[in-house]
Order: C-alpha cells, then sequence, then structure tokens
C-alpha cells in the first residue's frame, strides 16, 4: 500500500513540474489560453508599483541626462524616465597644448574631458632654453658721430641677440684753422697717446673720456706700449709725450697753464704740470667737441690761475667733513671707530705734513657745522651748495675732484669711491709737485675738474627711479660681490611711486622673478638676461617707524640716531656674480617625500663661552645650519648631523644616503660664529657621507666697516675677494661639485622642502653707516611646516600642517633693532625667538615685546645664563634689564633654552605643534627642567 502512494506522489510531482515548465514558457504579452485551473485573482499593484530598470535607452554623461525604461515587477506595467548628468567627466589620454614653450617663455598643456570639452588639469610646460636665430640682421642701435652701432640676428621666439656686428662710430669732426684755410678733420681714425708715467689714475680716465668722447673706435696707448719710432701719422698726443709736436707746444706756454697745437695730422695737448694738461684737455672738449661752432687755430695757449693747495711755506686751506659723521675716536669694540672721511682728514693732514715738512698741527680739521672758510678742502659730502651742485654731475659708480674759487672738492657718493678719490688725489699731488726758490709748491689750476671710474663691475646702465617727481638719489653703498646699492628718498617717495618705477622696468625687459610685500614694504627681485644685470628693488615704508620713535633715545644717542624715512632700494649686481634664486628655491609647492618630522637643535658650547649654532632637521631629511661657534665645536656639529640622520632614517649616513645639508646660514664672520663651519668643511666638507647645497649670507665689504672701527678685524674676513671661494673648494659633494653660495637680500624667501627662510635684514638696509659690527648681521624668520603625513609619503611644501615659526636675531645690536621695529613691528611676532648677542648688548625691548615668543634660545653656556638674567643685577647694565624683561617680564615666554655645554636641547616639531618636553640629540634621553639653563615657566 505504501508503495502505491509512493508511485502515486512521484507521478503528480511530475505532472506539476510540466504545468510549471509551460506557464514560464509563456511571454508577459501573449494571450493566456490556458484554463483557469484555480480562483486565484491577479496581482494587485494599488499600493504602488515597484519599478526596476528594464533597459537603458541612452547613457547620461557628465553634461547630458540620459534616458531608461522601467518595469514593474509585480504587475509588468512599463515607463520611461530621465537619468540626471553625472557631472564626472571623462579626461582624454592626451594632453592637449594650447600654448607652445618657446626658448625664454614657459608654454602650457590641458587636458580636456573627451565628452564636453571642459579643461580638467593644466600643466606648465617649461621653457625649452633652445633659441632659435633668424636671418635677417637688424639695426638695433645707431651709430652716431661718438659711438659705435650695432646690428644683430635675433632669435625668432624671444627676441634675444644670437649674433652681432658692430657699425663703426661715424667720430667727431673738428673744423682746423691752417691760415687761410679751414680743413674739417674726422678724428674716428686718430690714436691718443699718452704718458702713462704719470700716478693718478684721473689722468688716463680724462684720456679715454676725451677718445669716447670722439669716437668708440679710437684706440687709446701709452708712450712705453708705443713708442715714436711706432708712431703713426695720425694721432692725439696728451701730456709730455716723447714726440716732437708735444715738446714744441708746451714751449709755448709761459708760467703756469697749457698749449693746443695742430701739427699735420697730429693735435697736441699738453700742459706745464699733469693738473694743466687735465685742465687743456677739458678745454678741448668744452669749446671744439661739444657741439660749438668754433674753429680750431694751429696753436692755443691758455694761461690758468693757480689754486696752491699746498706749500713748504703754508697751508691756508682748512679741511672739512660732514658735522652728520662719526667722527669721536673710539667705540664698544675699536680705539678707531670713525667715518672714512672723518679718517680722510687725519690722512691727508698727516700725508701733507710728510710731504712739506711742516707740523701737522698746521693742518686744520673742521666739520661743516663751523664756520665757512675762504679756503677748504672738502672731503665728501658736506654742507656746501658748490660741493652739492658738482656731486650732482658724478653717477653712483663715480668719483671726482674739482677745484673752484677756493675750494678744493673731493667727491663720491660712497665709502668706495671716497677712498678712491682721496687716494688720486694725493697721487695727483705728487704728479704736480714744482720747487721754485727753493721752497715746493702743489698747485692745480682753479676751474680743474676731473672724474673716475670707482669698478668696473658695478652697473649703472638700467632705468632708474624718477627725479623729477620729489625723489631724490641720496646715498649709494659698495654691497659687495660686484653689488652696487643706490638709495633713494624724498617726498615723493611711497608704494605708487615705486610700482611706476617697477613699470618702467618691465617695459625696460627686466623680468620679475620674486616678489614679496611685508608690512606695506615692498620687495623684488628683477633679471634682465640680455644686459646681463640682477636688480633687487625694495620700497621701504616703515610704517611702524612713528610708533617707536623716542625722544629719550634721540637725546641719548645724538647725531646718530637715526629717523626713518621712507625709501626706494635698488641694489644692481652683474648677473655671472651673484646666483639668482630659482626652481625650487623660490618655489613653495615643490614636493617632497618625508622620512621624519622636524626637529629644532641647539648644540651646546663649550662652558663659559660665547658662539651660537643651531640644526634644523627638515621632514625630507636633510638640514639647515645656523652658525657654527668656534672652532672646537666642528666635531661635535658632525656628531649631531650623524644622529639626527641616523634618528630620521633609522641608518647611519653613507655615501648612498648621506647628511645632506640644505642650506648652511652664516649670519655673519665673527669667529664664534663661523669658525666652526670653516674647521667642518676642511674636515669633512669632502667626505663621502656629506652634500651640501647652499651658503646664505650677506657679508660686508671691507670700506662699510670704517664707523665699526673693525675693518680689519674678524667680522671683514667673509667679505674679502676670494674668500667664498676657498670655502666651495673644500666640499665636492660626491664629486658632483661644490655649493653654491646665495647673496641674502631683504624680502627673500627661500624654500626648502617643510621649510620657508625669509630675510627681514642685512647690513645692507641701514639708512646711514652703522657703528657697531654686530649690527652687520643677517636676520631672518623661519616658518616650519610640520605636516601629519606618515613617513614615506610625498608631501607639498604647500601643504597644511602646524606652522612654527623661528626669529634668528644673531648678534644683533640697537641699530638693527630700531630698523625693525621700524619695518616689522607686530609681524616679527614668533613662536621662537634667539636672544641677540648671547644675552649681551644686543637687541632692545621694544623688538622681543613685539616677538611675544613662546620660547626663547640663548645661545650661551651655563653659569653666565643665571647672572644675566638675575632681576637683582637689573640696574648693573643695560643688556641685563633686557633679558629680566624677557626672561621674568615677557608673559609670553615659557621656556629658555640656552646652549647648554651638557647637552643638545632638541624640540620636536609635529603636526600638533611643539613638544617642548625637549631631549638631548646625543642620547635621546629627555632633559629634565632647572632653574638655570633648560627652563619651563609654562607652569608658574
Amino acid at each position: 500500500m505504501k508503495k502505491s502512494m509512493r508511485i502515486l506522489l512521484c507521478v503528480l510531482s511530475l505532472l506539476l513540474v510540466v504545468v510549471l515548465a509551460v506557464a514560464c514558457d509563456k511571454t508577459p504579452d501573449e494571450p493566456d489560453t490556458t484554463t483557469e485551473a484555480t480562483t486565484q485573482s491577479a496581482p494587485n499593484c494599488d499600493a504602488g508599483h515597484t519599478y526596476e530598470v528594464s533597459e537603458v535607452i541612452k547613457q547620461a554623461t557628465c553634461v547630458e541626462a540620459g534616458k531608461q525604461k522601467l518595469k514593474c515587477s509585480v504587475c509588468g506595467d512599463q515607463k520611461e524616465e530621465d537619468i540626471a548628468a553625472t557631472g564626472v567627466h571623462t579626461p582624454k589620454s592626451d594632453w592637449e597644448v594650447v600654448l607652445a614653450a618657446t626658448c625664454a617663455q614657459d608654454g602650457k598643456q590641458v587636458k580636456k574631458c573627451s565628452v564636453c570639452d571642459a579643461q580638467l588639469e593644466e600643466q606648465t610646460i617649461a621653457a625649452t632654453g633652445n633659441h632659435v636665430k633668424g636671418e635677417r640682421w637688424e639695426t638695433v642701435l645707431v651709430a652716431t658721430a661718438t659711438a659705435e652701432g650695432r646690428r644683430a640676428q635675433r632669435c625668432t621666439g624671444c627676441g634675444l641677440e644670437m649674433a652681432t656686428k658692430s657699425v663703426t662710430a661715424l667720430g667727431k669732426e673738428v673744423t682746423v684753422n691752417a691760415g687761410s684755410t679751414t680743413t674739417t678733420v674726422n678724428l674716428a681714425s686718430h690714436t691718443a697717446v699718452y704718458d702713462g708715467a704719470v700716478k693718478t689714475k684721473l689722468f688716463s680716465a680724462t684720456v679715454n673720456d676725451l677718445a669716447n668722447l670722439i669716437s668708440s673706435g679710437v684706440t687709446v696707448t701709452t708712450i712705453r706700449n708705443t713708442p715714436v719710432e711706432n708712431a703713426v701719422s695720425t694721432e692725439i698726443l696728451i701730456g709730455e709725450t716723447d714726440r716732437p709736436e708735444s715738446a714744441a707746444a708746451l714751449a709755448l706756454v709761459n708760467g703756469n697753464g697749457f698749449a693746443i697745437t695742430v701739427s699735420g695730422n697730429k693735435i697736441a695737448i699738453v700742459g706745464t704740470t699733469p693738473a694743466e694738461t687735465i685742465y687743456g684737455v677739458n678745454y678741448f672738449i668744452n669749446n671744439y667737441l661739444s657741439g660749438a661752432s668754433a674753429t680750431l687755430p694751429t696753436s692755443v695757449v691758455g694761461s690758468t690761475t693757480a689754486e696752491e693747495v699746498l706749500s713748504s711755506n703754508s697751508f691756508g686751506h682748512t679741511l672739512v667733513f660732514s658735522d652728520k659723521l662719526d667722527n669721536d675716536k673710539g667705540s664698544d669694540s675699536s680705539k678707531d671707530a670713525r667715518d672714512y672721511n672723518c679718517i680722510a682728514a687725519d690722512n691727508l693732514a698727516n700725508g701733507f705734513a710728510t710731504q712739506s715738512g711742516l707740523n701737522v698741527s698746521v693742518f686744520t680739521k673742521k666739520s661743516d657745522a663751523n664756520s665757512v672758510a675762504d679756503k677748504e678742502i672738502l672731503i665728501g659730502e658736506v654742507d656746501r651748495l658748490e660741493f652739492m651742485t658738482f656731486l650732482r654731475t658724478l653717477d653712483a659708480n663715480e668719483y671726482g675732484i674739482m677745484v673752484k674759487d677756493g675750494k678744493v672738492m673731493l667727491a663720491a657718493w660712497n665709502t668706495k669711491g671716497m677712498e678712491t678719490c682721496v687716494a688720486e688725489f694725493e697721487k695727483l699731488l705728487k704728479d704736480i709737485k714744482t720747487t721754485s726758490g727753493g721752497a715746493k709748491y702743489w698747485n692745480i689750476p682753479d676751474g680743474f675738474y676731473a672724474k673716475g671710474v670707482v669698478s668696473n663691475d658695478w652697473i649703472v646702465d638700467f632705468p632708474r627711479p624718477d627725479e623729477a617727481q620729489n625723489i631724490d638719489f641720496t646715498r649709494s653703498i659698495d654691497a659687495n660681490n660686484g653689488s652696487l646699492q643706490f638709495l633713494y628718498t624724498g617726498s615723493g617717495v611711497n608704494a605708487t611711486a615705486f610700482e611706476a618705477y617697477c613699470q618702467k622696468l618691465t617695459a625696460a625687459g627686466y623680468t620679475m622673478v620674486t616678489t614679496n610685500t611685508i608690512e606695506n614694504s615692498i620687495f623684488r627681485l628683477y633679471v634682465n638676461e640680455a644686459k646681463g644685470t640682477v636688480l633687487n628693488v625694495a620700497y621701504n615704508d616703515y610704517k611702524y617707524a612713528a610708533d617707536y620713535f623716542s625722544e629719550e633715545k634721540k637725546a641719548e644717542t645724538g647725531k646718530l640716531y637715526v629717523e626713518y624715512e621712507k625709501s626706494i632700494r635698488v641694489t644692481s649686481s652683474p648677473i655671472d656674480s651673484i646666483v639668482t634664486p630659482s626652481g625650487s628655491l623660490i618655489n613653495k609647492d615643490t614636493n617632497y617625500v618625508k622620512v621624519a618630522d622636524s626637529t629644532m637643535s641647539s648644540v651646546g658650547l663649550e662652558a663659559n663661552l660665547v658662539g651660537m649654532c643651531y640644526i634644523i632637521r627638515l621632514e625630507d631629511g636633510s638640514f639647515i645650519v645656523y652658525d657654527g661657534g668656534n672652532s672646537g665645536a666642528y666635531s661635535k656639529i658632525w656628531s649631531i648631523l650623524i644622529e639626527l640622520h641616523t634618528q630620521a632614517y633609522g641608518s647611519a649616513p653613507s655615501a648612498s644616503n648621506p647628511i645632506r645639508v640644505s642650506a648652511w646660514i652664516i649670519t655673519h664672520s665673527h669667529t664664534d660664529h663661523f669658525a666652526a663651519f670653516s674647521k667642518f668643511l676642511t674636515e669633512y666638507g669632502k667626505d663621502a657621507a656629506f652634500r651640501m647645497d647652499y651658503l646664505i649670507g650677506s657679508f660686508p665689504a671691507q670700506n662699510t666697516l670704517y664707523a665699526t672701527g673693525s675693518r680689519t678685524e674678524d667680522i671683514a674676513t667673509l667679505g674679502k675677494e676670494g674668500q667664498i671661494e676657498a670655502l666651495q673648494a673644500k666640499v665636492n659633494n660626491g664629486g658632483a661639485g661644490t655649493f653654491k653660495f646665495i647673496e641674502a637680500f631683504s624680502g627673500q624667501r627661500l624654500y626648502f622642502a617643510n621649510l620657508e627662510i625669509e630675510v627681514l635684514m642685512t647690513y645692507e638696509d641701514h639708512p646711514a653707516s652703522f657703528y657697531h659690527s654686530n649690527d652687520s648681521c643677517t636676520i631672518t624668520r623661519l616658518t616650519i611646516n610640520s605636516t601629519s603625513a606618515t613617513k614615506g609619503a610625498t608631501v607639498s611644501g604647500a601643504a597644511e600642517g602646524y606652522k612654527t615659526t623661528a626669529l634668528i636675531l644673531a648678534d644683533a645690536n640697537p641699530g638693527q633693532s630700531r630698523y625693525m621695529c621700524a619695518m616689522y613691528g607686530s609681524y616679527m611676532q614668533s613662536d621662537i625667538v634667539q636672544l641677540a648677542h648671547h644675552g649681551n648688548i644686543g637687541c632692545e625691548i621694544e623688538l622681543y615685546a613685539a616677538a611675544r615668543p613662546t620660547v626663547v634660545l640663548w645661545p650661551h653656556a651655563n653659569a653666565i645664563v643665571g647672572q644675566w638674567k638675575d632681576p637683582d643685577k637689573v640696574d648693573e647694565a643695560a643688556h641685563i634689564k633686557v633679558n629680566v624683561f624677557v626672561c621674568h617680564e615677557l608673559d609670553s615666554v615659557k621656556y629658555i633654552f640656552s646652549s647648554d655645554t651638557r647637552y643638545c636641547v632638541t624640540l620636536k616639531l609635529t603636526s600638533n605643534g611643539p613638544d617642548y618636553a625637549v631631549y638631548d640629540a646625543f642620547t635621546g634621553n629627555k632633559i629634565v627642567f632647572n632653574k638655570n639653563t633648560i627652563i619651563d615657566k609654562s607652569k608658574n
């Protein structure tokens, strides 16, 4: 029975499967031809359909809607609906060039959407640097009577002159009266011949000026190089040459004077002394070559009025210098710290005494604040109208001497120019000495003037600010390395005038490379490659000058107190004499691979010695080093770099992964700041595990240090010719060459991985002489950007992170302190501030009050730190008063870290901010705070 039942159930199951198969085989639209097997009702969608996508009719794109078909899964109802545009672009595989790169100009390429052509990405195509020379020769400079012209083949892309041809100058012509006839002579083919034995360079400068005025093609030679037997037929003979024409001309002169003669194709100009000859050359130029219609006779004899500068019988002049200068012998650092012009007055008096045999007390020296004497030797810029009128005829690279109405004027715009002027004046006196009746005389003709060039390296051929708009050229300084600074002041100086000047530079072919604005002051770098000229230009607004003006300090400082006046500065440099920052150095967005968090370390100094060395490890594992300390610290610096490198990479430095100093900054060249650096390079500069990219600094020329009394001391070392090159010779970077030297200029911003270095002041920024060698420091502010990126991640230098700022003052003294306050005010606020000059006489209270640091770095060791911040000693010295303010009264200060001999005090900089639980880089151990050198005030 059970078996029969199982058979029946199997048959019924089989029948059910067949019925279902038939049902499923029908399409939805097919009429139902089967007989209803049940009384169950059709599906009910009264509560709403359940639609599902059954077909996509048209795909949606980034900008255009699509369409799709929907079907109810219950009842089969159907409808269509739109598909919203996706907004998601599909980039093309190839880049499209929209601006082709040329030899000098970057191009641009973009990536577009393949559907809508929208621009999705943009990339710069670097300039090719490949110039294409055009075929046409173009006249770019028309030849004149005195100057050559020039034709050039230019690059078809940027207009660069790739090939040039000179066009001979037309030459000056002179009309000569030869008896009953006149002859026009073109002097372009003449050779200028002079006596090279004349000591003063003013003589040869005068000859060259004459030659250049005639034509740039005129040959200039001396009788030594071209003696009479090699004479050519067309010559201009200057002074007592070995040609008979010169002797014949001189024979015409009786007493003091000069003669100009024409004999055949030779013109002779000769005076009774070299000074008289220079006078005669000027007479020839003014009367016969300056557009005048006068005809040159075959002979002209001129007599002059002698100005007796000196004799062995008497001295009737007064040596005069400016009352604005420092003439007080002695300073904090030197026995003879005076402005050069004051020293020059002494030197001239001593020289006159030696030459004349007169007692040195005969030679009167006074400032221009005294009453005007009938006869004066004016040394440099003084308050005399005739002097200022003469000075205005000279350019910043020139010096000159003029004698007029009892005044002997020695003029130049800068100290180097005055050094040269005084030296050439002394040589001129030796050239003109005469003897009469057993007495010696040094006479210069009244109306004499001559000028020369101080340095051929200095560039003056560039557009200047418009002096017609109440803007006056008032000062220049030797900015070293072939650079020359021009300073402009006046009521017309403001930001608008500066922008107008910058537009003038752009119109003249100068390209702005960088710009930076700080508290209304503007700093820019311009380059003109075709001219080979770099210009660092600045507008000094001194926004906060009124806030920091002090009647008390003015009374205390006296005439040397600086009241800051808005100014425009222009520093010109030959393009091959300085490194112009470019590429990643000025690009904040440069990518790097993060190796470790940044740290800032204070290298422990030798006990009780001053010095300074700070090491910043960047996130890419490289280092920024400040100064170094005394020479004995060199090995400690090497050891610390090894430790910090090893902590970052997990392995010691090697040739394949060396220590890399991205930049070593030397703030100034006092021995306790740079000696260890020099010794370090001697010992490790060519080590396989060491690399160094840049040295950064600004080192004064010796002639700018007279007022400090230290021009022959260590502060002048790195500013001397060849010193930087000597340091570079100590480094080979694994065979890849040595480091580059970057001259620091205010407003400069340089980028290294997650660090920005901003230069706030160098010695060049003083608007007048500075009087302490420590006021020659390069002052910088660092912004260290600490990111949250993990080790090994690629990071942009512009990535967001915690920014820690550090103001490095080096040994800045009150001069720089006051400038910084007048320029920057509250902009100086920084998380970390280095106490200036080791806590000795340095910056003033006002600066620290504006900076409001959390951390004070004190570059001094051990015991002296406690003594110099003792409130009980506040009345003992000015610097202790400043230290007490910083350490005890300034409420922002929470931590004080000295350069404790025992440690390398290291502050870790994280994405959450500085970790003030400092540790010793040597041991990795946390440093215990104390009350003297490593101080925690945060809980007070």
